[in-house]
């Protein structure tokens, strides 16, 4: 079935790569250079599965529902997750705030220890969710349940299978990669939402606006994916520079390297009070 939009070919390259990357490390042992590369692409993987889950690549539901089986198995987590808990609680609630799911909930600091906190944090506050999620969706869908079970098999199954055959290469090549998709899946959060004005307006997201765009299919752009999540994500830099005249100029960032550091390396440094 044809790409509902032709800026997800890129998409597709990359999910690609990866898939090459895994067989060129996984033929030659690996390598800490392709674990690297591998890493860095993971975490393009989560998006592009996040942009999937809000715009579905294809126009056919059976070519969707198997991508949903590929990015599963490939991000390590089962595409449903996204609608039961993502669409539904922090898309759904962040505006009243009654997201669950907010850094505000955790603690009122900005800092490293609760970025890298935050994704263990906040699982069980989405776990629940999921569960009630799948249970509806089963009982109100029955023609969902075997895709369904097909995304928590592809997610289980290639651990099971590649790790007997060697667990040390699966790991460095399939396991850690993965990891750090997932942490950064749910570490973005973070670093979206900490220190921010969820009933504000112009305030309820930060954004990023410079490289990590280019590299991460446009997820610094989060300002304008909450007031737009069914847009794609092509279209987000030009609803961006629409909506920045009318957003906190606090609220967004021109490097999210210099962000890190700024805030989650240098700020436990500076004494209390000292400006931002």
């Amino acid at each position: 079935m044809p790409l509902r939009h032709p800026a997800d070919r890129r998409s597709i390259a990359c999910v690609t790569l990866h898939a090459g990357l895994f067989a060129l490390a996984w033929a030659i042992g690996g390598h800490v250079i392709l674990a690297a590369a591998s890493a860095v692409l993971a975490v393009s993987l989560t998006t592009i599965a996040h942009n999937h889950a809000h715009v579905p690549l294809w126009h056919g539901r059976t070519a969707n529902r198997i991508t949903d089986v590929a990015l599963s198995a490939i991000i390590g987590v089962p595409i449903l997750v996204f609608p039961a808990s993502h669409v539904a609680m922090h898309h759904r609630h962040l505006r009243s705030g009654r997201d669950r799911t907010l850094p505000a909930r955790f603690g009122p600091d900005n800092h490293l220890a609760g970025f890298l906190a935050h994704p263990i944090r906040v699982l069980p506050v989405v776990i629940p969710d999921i569960v009630r999620h799948v249970r509806r969706r089963m009982q109100r869908c029955p023609a969902d349940r075997p895709w369904i079970a097909a995304q928590c098999v592809a997610v289980i199954g290639p651990g099971i299978v590649l790790g007997s055959i060697d667990t040390t290469l699966w790991a460095s090549t399939i396991l850690i990669p993965q990891l750090a998709g997932i942490h950064m899946l749910l570490g973005a959060n973070y670093l979206q939402h900490a220190g921010v004005r969820p009933l504000d307006p112009a305030a309820h997201s930060r954004s990023f606006v410079g490289a990590v765009n280019r590299l991460w299919f446009n997820i610094g752009f989060h300002h304008a994916h909450h007031e737009h999540p069914q847009a794609h994500w092509s279209d987000l830099p030009a609803l961006h520079r629409a909506a920045a005249p009318h957003i906190d100029p606090t609220m967004i960032e021109r490097s999210l390297a210099a962000y890190l550091l700024r805030t989650l390396a240098l700020r436990p440094l500076r004494p209390r009070g000292a400006a931002r």
